[in-house]
C-alpha cells in the first residue's frame, strides 16, 4: 500500500477467494475521506476502483477486500471544504451574478467542474489559485432551471460538493402586475386632479 503518508498494515488473511487487508487509519483522517480507491501497481493506466471497505472506529482500522494478493496503490479521495461562506450559494433568478467558490485544496490538483452530473465547459467558468477559486459565469447560471443544482469540483485526490439554489424572483409576477396597475391608476388620478383644478381656475 502506497500513499503520501505511511500506513501501517495491521494484518491480512484469506477471505472468500481473495484477501482481507487491515490498515491502521486515524479516525480524524478517515472522516475527511470522500472515498478510497485501490489499483494494482502494475496497472499504470487507472486511478483505481472502489472496493468493499469497512471501518472500525473503536480500533481505527480500515478493512478492505482485495481480489488477489499483490502490491496496490491506495488513493484517498479527500472531501474538500468550501471557504469564506461560499458553500451552498443561493441566487435570485432575476438578479443572477457570477458566483465565486473558494475551496481548501491546492490549485495544482484541480481537474474540472460538474453541474448536475454534467461536465461544465471551461468557457463557463474560471479557475485560479488561492487556495482554489472557481468563478461560474452568470451567463451560464441564467440557463439553469429554478431549484437545487449539485456542483462538484474535482481534484486529483478528492472533490468538493455543494448545492446551488436558484430561487424564484423575489417579486411575485402577480404582485408586480398589481404594483404597475396602482402606479398607472395613481398617474391617471393625478392627471384628472390637475385638469379639474385648471377648469376651476378658468371658471373663476
Amino acid at each position: 500500500i502506497h500513499d503520501e503518508d505511511d500506513f501501517i498494515v495491521d494484518s491480512y488473511d484469506d477471505y472468500e477467494g481473495g484477501f482481507i487487508l487491515n490498515i491502521l487509519l486515524p479516525k480524524e483522517q478517515y472522516q475527511l475521506l470522500n472515498g478510497i480507491r485501490f489499483a494494482p501497481i502494475t496497472d499504470e493506466n487507472t486511478l483505481g476502483e472502489e472496493l468493499d471497505v469497512s471501518y472500525d472506529e473503536e480500533n481505527e482500522v480500515l478493512s478492505v477486500i482485495l481480489p488477489r494478493l499483490e502490491t496496490y496503490i491506495m488513493y484517498l479521495d479527500n472531501q474538500y471544504l468550501f471557504l469564506e461562506n461560499t458553500d451552498n450559494p443561493i441566487l435570485d433568478f432575476d438578479t443572477i451574478q457570477d458566483i465565486i467558490l473558494k475551496i481548501n485544496a491546492d490549485f495544482d490538483k484541480f481537474i474540472n467542474v460538474f453541474v448536475d452530473g454534467n461536465l461544465l465547459d471551461e468557457s463557463n467558468y474560471t479557475a485560479e489559485e488561492g487556495s482554489t477559486i472557481i468563478t461560474i459565469k452568470k451567463e451560464y447560471l441564467k440557463t439553469l432551471s429554478k431549484g437545487a443544482h449539485e456542483i462538484v469540483v474535482n481534484f486529483n485526490d478528492g472533490s468538493a460538493i455543494t448545492t446551488l439554489t436558484v430561487n424564484q424572483s423575489s417579486v411575485n409576477p402577480d404582485t408586480r402586475d398589481s404594483i404597475y396597475f396602482w402606479i398607472g391608476l395613481l398617474a391617471v388620478s393625478s392627471l384628472g386632479l390637475t385638469f379639474g383644478i385648471k377648469r376651476m381656475r378658468k371658471a373663476r
